[in-house]
């Protein structure tokens, strides 16, 4: 289900999950409110519909800051996994908002940790896996 309407959105997947219970839904959210609004509803494949291009903008910028391409993609799938994980741990939070804000803080303190450990292993390996080799 991919509609430009939130609420109609909701709408038709509260309706099908009550008349076809075992109907698997898939749906595209607007943004991570939308997301949870529609786990609530009992949808379990939800494509968030600006992460993956915001993702790739991401590793972009990273391999035009300097980055080598092995190591950008390396730090966006770091970045995916960690936010994957992160949307379904803090949905059990979703609606009190003290303890969500609380949890969110420190899952973005496990992501700067997370990046920070992954950058130092690369250092040490110093991947360019991805690279061609210099003719220097």
């Amino acid at each position: 289900m991919a509609i430009d309407d939130k609420e109609k959105a909701l709408e038709i997947a509260e309706t099908v999950k009550k008349h076809f219970p075992n109907l698997e839904v898939l749906a595209r959210s607007f943004d991570r409110r939308h997301t949870y609004e529609l786990m609530n509803l009992g949808v379990r494949i939800i494509q968030r519909e600006t992460f993956n291009s915001a993702l790739e903008l991401g590793t972009s910028a990273l391999r035009h800051l300097g980055f080598h391409g092995y190591r950008a993609h390396r730090a966006a799938l770091t970045f995916k996994h960690h936010d994957e994980k992160t949307l379904i741990d803090l949905h059990e939070h979703w609606g009190d908002e003290k303890t969500f804000l609380i949890q969110m803080q420190e899952r973005n303190q496990d992501l700067i940790d997370l990046l920070s450990s992954d950058e130092e292993e690369l250092e040490e390996n110093m991947d360019h896996s991805w690279e061609r080799p210099s003719t220097k």
